[in-house]
């Protein structure tokens, strides 16, 4: 975080994503920007319909008058009146439904002639102004750029994200027709408010469909500060609110304009390291965390915000001893430690790490198999770690089964694991025999000794079939062949066949509460991240930059990703936005 003015500290979430001299250019635009929209209509709304009621509170209106004060008025009338007068009173609270429908920001961008230069960095100022709008109110903001044939929405603000607002700029200037086609999707009908953000065009258009509007027009004036001219209009208001806003010019416009970061992209110190874009990505146990590797070979701990509105904390990262690789990572079942396992020379190393995830607080040895150490040369995919109380379970990057136990040491069971899981207290994994693929399980038996099982038999799959777990049952897994593009479903035991499109690439499978899970499919272009179920596709989610790694989570309803650009993100399926974006390059 940024150290910025006190008048500032209310968007300091949002523009310490700059460097600090930007920060300060900005921040006094965005604040004005932020009064001139105001409050939304839906600030005060309950998060869903009345459900009956959920506790007792010092508010309310009294036909949810507690029965035992009603008794206070027959047999003690003064006492009654004496807690009316001090509020003492208690009140049956209402409980509302938690899955109504989420609210959401919708906010398209005009990047034609007339927005060029200095409304374009107004246009910036808007864009942040109304993400922290969004994030006060518990909305989603998605936003467009009116121009966009593709009509693709971004989530949030990043670093990427600023450069692809800065960067959609052309001749065109925006039309009605550019207008209808956005509001006949779905996303955009549905959400709880559209704003429109350019020319004078726009005014009339958002009349039409009643929506608000910023209009920014160039005020050509002398002098060496520009203006802009702002006004906002919202339905249902006769009157516009309207303000002159100073934008810089010369270098520091210009700056704003080409790479408002520099070289620094971010203006945040980087604590945790560069992610390494060629990382796969694991998931913790209790779907809290997300693992991945650093640039520099560090483990990089993301903790997983459980709502839009929690609190985003720093990842950590764990630099494991010289000469050792990362090669294995899980979680302790009871006081959800993280546990990575390196191996080196000799043999592997346990560690627990603290808390957060940034230190080994313990250390265990274990000597290498008997027929040796498989090469660690070139990249190493982290493998998901099976913690029982006795032995730990990981896969190798040979696909073979390491056991790692107190009295035997490291011992290697030579198999051909398509696909892992931890449990709390088990070990899952796919194996192929003549073709025919098994789930098996490792959990302990009542003298705490590890004992496999044989689960469920899946249906014979072609040879290039990929296996990926879903969250929640711990034999729940789809089983994709992308040369027949077929895949199969296995969700609570039973087996379900299901052809999906040659231009999905199927990575996993997401149960959000329908009888058959949702397919996740990445699309061809590696931009768009799609739902695929009952023959319908949508599109969850889109990337500015390519997706180099993508995983669905098997301990919970989110997927991560990471960029060619090096850009971490986390969306949840249950929320349908974003949970973390981590700009790219930084930790």
């Amino acid at each position: 975080m940024i150290a910025l003015p006190r008048r500032l500290a209310h968007w300091e979430a949002q523009l310490s994503l700059f460097p600090e001299d930007i920060a300060l250019v900005l921040g006094p635009m965005v604040a004005r920007i932020s009064a001139l929209m105001g409050g939304a209509c839906f600030d005060q709304a309950p998060a869903g319909l009345p459900d009956g009621f959920h506790g007792i509170s010092a508010r309310g209106s009294y036909d949810r008058l507690l029965a035992s004060e009603w008794l206070l008025s027959d047999e003690l009338p003064d006492e009654f009146l004496r807690r009316a007068v001090s509020g003492e009173h208690l009140f049956l609270e209402r409980a509302y439904q938690a899955d109504s429908a989420a609210k959401q920001t919708v906010a398209l961008f005009d990047a034609g002639a007339d927005q060029l230069g200095a409304p374009r960095i107004a246009q910036l100022a808007i864009l942040i102004a109304m993400a922290k709008r969004a994030k006060d109110i518990g909305a989603t903001l998605k936003w467009g750029i009116i121009q966009d044939n593709s009509s693709v929405l971004w989530t949030g603000v990043t670093a990427a994200l600023v450069r692809e607002l800065l960067a959609a700029r052309c001749a065109r200037r925006a039309t009605g027709d550019d207008i209808g086609r956005w509001m006949e999707i779905r996303e955009v009908q549905t959400s709880s408010e559209v704003w429109f953000a350019g020319a004078d065009i726009l005014a009339d258009e958002a009349r039409n469909f009643k929506a608000s509007a910023l209009i920014i027009s160039d005020v050509i004036e002398p002098g060496q500060m520009s203006r802009i001219h702002l006004r906002a209009m919202a339905p249902g208001v006769s009157h516009l609110r309207e303000a002159f806003l100073e934008v810089p010019n010369g270098a520091a416009g210009a700056q704003i304009l080409r790479d408002p970061f520099g070289s620094d992209v971010g203006g945040r110190p980087r604590s945790a390291g560069k992610v390494d874009i060629r990382s796969n990505l694991v998931f913790s146990v209790d779907g809290r965390k997300l693992f991945v590797m650093g640039e520099s070979g560090t483990l990089i701990t993301f903790p997983i915000p459980n709502s839009p509105r929690a609190k985003v904390s720093p990842a950590h990262a764990y630099m494991p001893p010289d000469g050792h690789t990362v090669v294995a990572v899980g979680q302790t079942s009871s006081k959800r430690r993280t546990v990575a396992v390196t191996q080196g020379d000799s043999g592997f190393q346990v560690h627990t790490l603290s808390k957060r995830g940034g230190a080994a607080r313990a250390t265990e040895e274990y000597n290498a198999p008997d027929d040796g150490l498989p090469d660690l040369a070139g990249p190493v995919e982290m493998r998901p770690l099976g913690v029982l109380p006795t032995k730990y379970f990981f896969a190798d990057i040979e696909k073979n089964l390491i056991e790692l136990t107190k009295k035997e040491g490291a011992v290697r069971y030579k198999l051909c694991a398509q696909a892992e899981r931890a449990w709390p207290n088990a070990f899952a994994y796919v194996v192929r025999s003549e073709d025919m693929p098994l789930i098996m399980i490792a959990r302990p038996d009542k003298s705490g000794e590890a004992v496999f099982e044989r689960s469920v038999e899946l249906p014979v799959t072609p040879p290039d079939s990929r296996y990926y777990f879903s969250a929640y049952g711990l034999c729940n897994l789809v089983a994709y062949s992308p040369e027949e593009s077929r895949c199969v479903l296995v969700h609570n035991l039973k087996v379900t066949e299901l052809q999906v499109p040659r231009s999905a690439q199927i990575i996993g499978a997401m149960n959000v509460g329908e009888p058959i899970p949702m397919l996740v499919a990445l699309s061809e272009n590696k931009r768009q991240v799609e739902g695929l179920r009952d023959g319908n596709r949508e599109t969850l989610f889109s990337t500015v930059s390519p997706i180099a790694r993508i995983a669905a989570s098997d301990a919970g309803l989110v997927i991560a990703f990471i960029t060619e650009a090096g850009e971490i993100g986390i969306y949840s399926c249950v929320y349908k936005t974003m949970l973390l974006q981590s700009a790219a390059g930084a930790g």
